[in-house]
């Protein structure tokens, strides 16, 4: 059953915003409450979680896009219904799954003529032992252990100790924050932390080429420009500021006042 997932409430006076950039795609298979978008609004971008867990049918919304509070982003396949009937009800007695290959633990390698067994007997797992027996004895004394198929590390996604500024030079210099390790404060990611990484990533790519300034080409009457989206941020100030020196009276008044007898009374003082 598909689910919904509508922008929720941003906190006070914040009704809309704009998309940055968007975590995830079409087919992705998210866990709950993980961050699917970021938000640019009023005073800040943020991370937008989702709480809902499944694979994604539909992204409703795009990178540019302005929505508003209550407006739907995704639509979200439950994960109960993903689930098919052998992973809903496993058998009571599984069977042993047979481990073809073996991992050398210490010793010399083993010969091209001998059998991926151990003494002579295949070695096998249980699918409900979680860790596998950690090594076993061959007859010459080497040691083997059962190799383990690797699983691959999800992605979870969740909410960044990070600040706007970081966030944006991140998104700048093409840094993926997931992968970055703060050294601030309860692991939060500095500026540094990500130019850091910007330098280590330069280093093992090489030369980079030029840099290619955001917004379009264009010009005007005192030559080339280019012209870029103002942020939401950018806008909210400039709207402020209008309103600040529309509605704010700036006046300097200047008076002249004859202080001829103060003075003299004041030299009369002895």
């Amino acid at each position: 059953m598909a689910v919904e997932f509508k922008l929720p409430n941003l906190g006070e006076n914040v009704t809309s915003g704009d998309v940055v950039n968007l975590l995830v795609e079409e087919g992705d298979v998210i866990t709950g409450n993980q961050a699917v978008l970021e938000l640019e609004t009023d005073k800040a971008v943020v991370e937008i979680p989702c709480p809902h867990a499944g694979r994604i049918n539909k992204l409703l919304v795009k990178k540019g896009d302005t929505i508003k509070v209550g407006q739907t982003i995704l639509l979200v396949e439950s994960a109960t219904a993903l689930e098919t009937p052998a992973e809903a009800a496993p058998s009571e007695n599984p069977q042993p799954v047979a481990v073809s290959e073996m991992v050398l633990a210490g010793g010399a390698a083993a010969g091209a003529g001998k059998s991926d067994s151990v003494a002579g007997q295949p070695v096998s797992v249980s699918q409900s032992s979680a860790v596998a027996e950690p090594d076993t004895a061959a007859g010459d004394g080497r040691k083997f252990a059962p190799a383990t198929e690797s699983v691959p590390r999800a992605d979870s996604r969740v909410p960044l100790p990070a600040g706007p500024a970081a966030r944006r030079l991140a998104r700048e210099l093409g840094v993926d924050l997931h992968a970055l390790r703060g050294t601030g404060s309860h692991g939060r990611i500095t500026v540094e932390d990500v130019q850091a990484a910007a330098a280590t990533t330069t280093r093992e790519v090489g030369v980079p080429g030029p840099v290619v300034p955001p917004g379009e080409p264009g010009r005007d009457g005192w030559g080339a420009v280019r012209r870029q989206k103002m942020s939401k941020i950018r806008k909210t100030i400039a709207a402020q500021m209008t309103r600040s020196w529309t509605t704010c009276p700036r006046v300097t008044n200047f008076d002249d006042a004859d202080v001829t007898d103060l003075e003299n009374l004041r030299k009369g003082i002895p």
